[in-house]
């Protein structure tokens, strides 16, 4: 079932003390010392016994099922959770639970199911309700793999659960990239901090471009240029070609490293001048990243005359007095038969003319 722990593998959030109970157990060594509890004497778990992280050795998972009450699991669910269980005892214990919520377990334990998530499924974690950002945060740490990730995210925001700060806290950069369109699109435009920004640099390029014009609109009110770049750089994966032209004009001193991992097709509808703009201080970083794949597909688009006026010995250019004619698709292709990637370079009519002359 997606999102339960393997069998025998329990040890993933667990403390060390707990991680060396688990192997006693599972190596079958007995615990000769316990006086203070035996075998036949696990028929009541008490209050006592339940604070005790031994517990997982002293129960066997049928004696777990007639000897821990209702009360006593609710009542230390948080410190039971957080114990060395084999996956059967777990089982155990999400039975009981779904004795007492037969329609699904109320917000109020779900902070509580620590170690419990291992066993849970998705069409468990459906019948959940809770749109607090604080539980979300707690299931999300302790979340088995992706696919509970995402069953947890959905119910939460299918409970009204809000994307404010607190909830894009909780999803950090680990699950930003699981949001699909809808749900990045309620991201509330507030909830983004420039102190502590997101980091889309990992996810898809539609995931990219929806966070760039989310984070423009929430940083808009940043009158002060050098500000408004420092806050909106992270998402700049996503910016349109037409927002880095009116970026040059700030003086931003963009890196080099940023700047070759904007959009392609965002680079490449700049003109040498707009460069200069962006990169200010750290333009000498072009020539020597000269050799890069996307500052080489730019080099080749832009007339060497423009280039030259950048003083920093860039070639490759089209030279004066040629023109372009670019492929229909973006990226240029894999291979090519004309130097220079995409580009064909065609004498102008006007070279032509007096040849042309000579035959009338």
């Amino acid at each position: 079932m997606p999102g339960r722990r393997e069998r025998g593998g329990p040890f993933g959030k667990m403390s060390p003390s707990s991680q060396l109970l688990s192997g006693l157990l599972l190596f079958g060594w007995v615990i000769s010392t316990a006086d203070s509890t035996t075998d036949s004497e696990c028929q009541n778990v008490t209050d006592e016994m339940a604070q005790d992280e031994l517990l997982p050795i002293y129960c066997t998972p049928e004696e777990l099922q007639t000897a821990l009450g209702s009360e006593v699991l609710l009542s230390h669910l948080g410190l039971l959770t957080q114990y060395a269980f084999t996956e059967e005892q777990l089982l155990v214990l999400k039975q009981k639970l779904d004795e007492l919520y037969p329609d699904g377990y109320p917000a109020s334990i779900l902070p509580d199911l620590g170690g419990l998530l291992g066993v849970m499924g998705l069409e468990d974690i459906k019948k959940w309700s809770f749109n607090s950002s604080k539980i979300l945060a707690s299931l999300l740490d302790n979340a088995f793999s992706p696919e509970m990730a995402i069953a947890i995210l959905h119910r939460y925001m299918d409970c009204g659960g809000p994307l404010n700060a607190e909830a894009l806290k909780a999803i950090g950069t680990k699950y930003l990239c699981l949001l699909d369109p809808e749900q990045l699109q309620k991201i509330d435009e507030n909830a983004f901090d420039c102190s502590s920004p997101l980091d889309p640099s990992g996810c898809n390029q539609t995931t990219k471009d929806i966070l760039y014009a989310k984070a423009k609109r929430a940083f808009s009110d940043r009158h002060n240029p050098p500000q408004y770049y420092i806050c909106i750089k992270p998402y700049l994966e996503g910016a349109p070609g037409e927002d880095l032209r009116a970026l040059s004009k700030d003086n931003v001193n963009m890196d080099i490293t940023t700047f070759t991992k904007m959009k392609w097709d965002s680079i490449m509808k700049l003109k040498p001048k707009e460069v200069k703009g962006l990169l200010g201080k750290h333009l000498p970083d072009l020539k020597t990243w000269e050799n890069n794949s996307v500052v080489k597909d730019w080099i080749v688009r832009q007339e060497q005359r423009e280039l030259d006026s950048l003083e920093i010995e860039l070639t490759g250019g089209i030279p004066e007095g040629y023109v372009t004619i670019m492929h229909k698709n973006n990226r240029p292709p894999e291979t090519s038969g004309v130097a220079g990637g995409p580009t064909l370079h065609l004498f102008l009519l006007l070279l032509l003319t007096p040849l042309l002359t000579a035959f009338f």
